[in-house]
């Protein structure tokens, strides 16, 4: 039979084990959850050790840049996925208004875009498929410059998209909300979208990576 103390100091252990026992738990859930989330144990190993990508903005690209190396695939049935992530990302992207694109501009410099906005990579299958609603009224500048860098900017995230310009008629108040509301009706009409963008008129993306 165990003296007193003995019994005290034999509760305070199976006490002290117990807590050792349940944080141990503990910190094991949390790493399994981190793997799980993070996409295997390399990817939690190297993200514990990577600095933070810091991106220069006073080193810009043309957005057209390396689009040529996505050249139509011989065999379309034989496609593979496209990477999940592009592999001709640059980062910050060189924006300038001073010249103005014409319609004819843009559509030469995307010779994969089909009538209406839609367009398929052509070398690859895409992940995911975006419809990007912009709803406007006489702003054909702000426009054409949208359309002059978003195309590309969408292509070079590989994706399978397609641009809805809904226009308003008139001269009531602009009702940007009752617009997106008829686009995204109509939308839906033509695909099951993975993404619905609802896009400003003037407002143009300035890094590949976003």
């Amino acid at each position: 039979r165990l003296a007193p103390e003995h019994g005290l100091n034999a509760m305070s252990l199976s006490r002290v084990e117990n807590r050792c026992f349940l944080l141990s738990l503990f910190v094991f859930q949390a790493v399994f959850i981190l793997i799980l989330y993070r996409g295997g144990p390399s990817n939690v190993f190297w993200g514990l050790f990577d600095s933070p990508q810091v991106l220069d903005y006073s080193k810009t690209h043309d957005v057209y840049t390396n689009l040529s190396l996505f050249t139509r695939a011989p065999n379309e049935e034989t496609m593979p996925y496209c990477s999940a992530q592009s592999p001709i990302f640059v980062g910050p992207l060189t924006i300038t208004f001073r010249a103005f694109p014409s319609e004819r501009v843009i559509i030469q410099k995307n010779p994969f875009v089909q009538s209406g906005g839609r367009y398929r990579p052509p070398h690859c299958v895409a992940r995911y498929k975006s419809a990007i609603l912009v709803a406007y009224r006489n702003q054909e500048k702000y426009l054409h410059h949208l359309l002059y860098y978003i195309h590309p900017f969408l292509q070079r995230q590989q994706l399978s998209y397609s641009i809805y310009l809904i226009q308003q008629a008139g001269n009531g108040t602009f009702n940007r909300a009752k617009l997106l509301n008829v686009g995204v009706r109509e939308a839906l009409k033509d695909d099951d979208w993975d993404c619905l963008l609802l896009h400003d008129v003037d407002l143009v993306p300035e890094n590949d990576y976003n």
